[in-house]
């Protein structure tokens, strides 16, 4: 995955499922793992997440927050691992399922993460992550069709997310066509001013469209957002 021009949606959701998660003081470690993975703290988040195993190793969602923290730390065998226990003891956990797609694609297995992507899908048809996602593995194999089909479900799904406009434009630029490539653009930042990854796209199809000026304002206002000197993936000709 190239992280400077397209994105995986990738949550650290907190999960209040009462069929999956524990109770008692196994879910206060729960809660207290995804507080400490969501302020940064994965070490402290995975001690959390080991303690409420202990205390409930028959539910599911400690082994899903165990994998999104041992994902982060860019653990994918364990994380494999913990999301597959989770599917074992809720087969229709969708997110667990999506989440597994994630860390296969990142190991490079994207036959094994559509099958995850799409047993998502079947699980919770209405949840636009799925789709943003399996575009991205499409996209990998070369389905550019395929990729689109599928940004453009997530965006029926999620209309105000900055993502999915990010990856369909990635996606159009891949075929040719710029114009609509900048419409998308356009639109992930109106959605997500912060999207960095959407000014580094679109300075590179200004710069095709012949928007020189254009496409250095994009690249410095990436590396504003970045706080770097050059934001990765812009080339500024001077």
């Amino acid at each position: 995955m190239n992280a400077s021009t397209r994105g995986l949606i990738l949550l650290v959701t907190f999960l209040s499922v009462a069929a999956c998660a524990p109770s008692g003081t196994a879910r206060d470690h729960y809660e207290d793992g995804y507080t400490k993975l969501r302020s940064g703290d994965v070490d402290g988040a995975l001690s959390e997440f080991n303690k409420a195993i202990e205390l409930a190793p028959s539910r599911a969602s400690p082994y899903f927050g165990r994998g999104q923290a041992r994902q982060s730390k860019n653990d994918l065998a364990g994380a494999v691992a913990d999301y597959t226990k989770a599917i074992e003891l809720k087969p229709d956990f969708a997110q667990a399922y999506d989440m597994r797609g994630i860390a296969r694609a990142e190991q490079g297995n994207l036959v094994g993460a559509i099958a995850d992507y799409n047993r998502a899908i079947v699980l919770n048809p209405t949840s636009a992550p799925p789709y943003s996602n399996r575009g991205l593995a499409e996209f990998d194999k070369g389905d550019l069709d395929g990729a689109i089909a599928d940004y453009n479900r997530a965006i029926k799904l999620s209309p105000n997310a900055a993502q999915p406009y990010n990856n369909r434009g990635f996606a159009k630029f891949h075929k040719g066509d710029l114009n609509g490539a900048l419409a998308d653009y356009d639109r992930a930042i109106e959605l997500g001013p912060k999207t960095v990854q959407a000014y580094v796209n679109r300075s590179v199809v200004k710069r095709n469209l012949g928007d020189a000026g254009g496409a250095t304002a994009d690249c410095a206002k990436a590396a504003e957002l970045a706080n770097v000197v050059r934001a990765r993936g812009c080339s500024v000709t001077e």
